[in-house]
């Protein structure tokens, strides 16, 4: 019976597939698997967000909790934006369209140590521009935006934060994409703040690292978000990617 239920949702997926739009034939080219699996966002409602467990997820675009077959990563969620420039976007920002499916860790006060890891696919030939495209937030809840972030810009992963400016870490997004990446941070919220972070490949090596001078990290609570976030364009790629697994190590 299990196997006639199987074959019936692969039959169902199959003809969604085929009556479905552009934008939905592309999210289940990438997470056919997790055509059965619960869907927490579609897509179509604007900006809506959710807790599992103690973390907190907001989306805009298709979110699934589940992953295609063959995932290294096993509390696996598949995320999706689509390549419309018009569409899924965050409605509490229609004055600069934008997409985000984004989760975060519990809020932090200031003077709070924290350590978390998680796990991360991009899909390969995802595109950039010179505008916003965050994978990371460090976010400052009083400044109602990030401290620093890691971000896919230009064709580059990098981390954006004042305190190193021109200088900050740097590589070729080719790096990060088409793997499953770990990312490690840890430090210290608040005037005398720290901050450690690496984003590791697949293989176990470096992609890049970055150890914040002391100073401060936020004003007030903090929390640690990831994802995908961007500024929408004209002839943007669609957004496949999948997280989870995070930790507090």
């Amino acid at each position: 019976m299990v196997g006639s239920l199987l074959k019936l949702l692969a039959s169902s997926a199959l003809l969604l597939s085929a009556n479905a739009s552009p934008d939905m034939r592309a999210h289940l080219r990438h997470a056919r698997a997790t055509a059965s699996s619960p869907t927490l966002t579609n897509g179509t409602a604007g900006i809506l967000s959710g807790t599992v467990g103690s973390m907190v997820w907001g989306s805009s675009g298709i979110l699934t909790s589940a992953c295609p077959a063959g995932s290294l990563i096993t509390n696996c969620y598949s995320m999706f934006l689509s390549p419309n420039a018009s569409a899924m976007l965050d409605t509490a920002h229609l004055d600069s369209p934008r997409q985000r499916t984004e989760w975060h860790f519990p809020t932090l006060s200031t003077g709070s140590s924290f350590s978390y890891s998680w796990k991360q696919y991009l899909a390969t030939g995802t595109s950039t521009s010179v505008h916003f495209f965050h994978l990371m937030q460090v976010f400052g809840v009083p400044e109602n935006g990030p401290v620093l972030t890691l971000d896919a810009l230009s064709g580059q992963l990098t981390i954006v934060d004042t305190s190193c400016g021109s200088s900050c870490p740097t590589t070729p997004l080719s790096n990060y994409w088409g793997q499953y990446t770990t990312h490690y941070i840890s430090g210290k919220t608040g005037a005398s703040g720290t901050l450690t972070y690496t984003v590791k490949g697949q293989t176990g090596s470096t992609i890049l690292s970055y150890t914040r001078p002391t100073g401060s990290l936020g004003s007030g609570d903090v929390y640690i978000k990831f994802g995908t976030y961007r500024l929408t364009v004209a002839g943007m790629s669609a957004a496949n990617s999948t997280c989870g697994d995070w930790a507090t190590y």
